[in-house]
């Protein structure tokens, strides 16, 4: 046997004891099927995200059960053929072990935490350096190019 857990939404129209009966039905469905109801928590009437069928609120039920995946079929059908069930919805409850070694495991204090992640510059101790001193820079020599002579006349005016 699987563990599941069974979300549905009860139509707000429904009278109270049709919708208990309802509630009801899913549970004799899966103790029928040879399941085990765990709990059923009733959430109440609550506004759905979107219209559905142009209403806006319906009466949300969870329940958590245990049972054979081939008995999943018949609550199924009895759940689409019925007018007060507007939605539902079963999931696979898959435990996790990491999870569970993860809630279990004692968490470090605050300080160790922040030493942990905290950022440290890689020499903080040590003495600061001098920056490097670059060799200086000496420009190649350029001669200058010969400057033609040129013979000027005077003329007379």
């Amino acid at each position: 046997m699987k563990k599941y857990e069974l979300l549905y939404i009860i139509d707000k129209d429904v009278a109270d004891d049709k919708r208990e009966a309802a509630m009801k039905m899913v549970e004799n469905e899966i103790e029928a099927s040879n399941g085990v109801v765990s709990s059923v928590d009733k959430w109440g009437m609550k506004k759905y995200a979107y219209t559905i069928n142009f209403k806006n609120e319906g009466f949300y039920v969870l329940v958590a059960f245990e049972a054979d995946p081939a008995s999943l079929k018949t609550l199924e059908h009895k759940m689409k053929v019925s007018d007060a069930f507007v939605r539902y919805m079963i999931t696979n409850v898959i435990e996790n072990k990491k999870t569970e070694a993860a809630k279990t495991a004692k968490k470090p204090e605050r300080r160790e935490r922040n030493d942990k992640f905290s950022y440290q510059r890689p020499y903080a101790d040590a003495a600061p350096v001098a920056a490097p001193v670059a060799a200086p820079v000496t420009a190649p020599v350029v001669e200058a190019a010969p400057v033609a002579e040129v013979a000027v006349e005077q003329v007379e005016a």
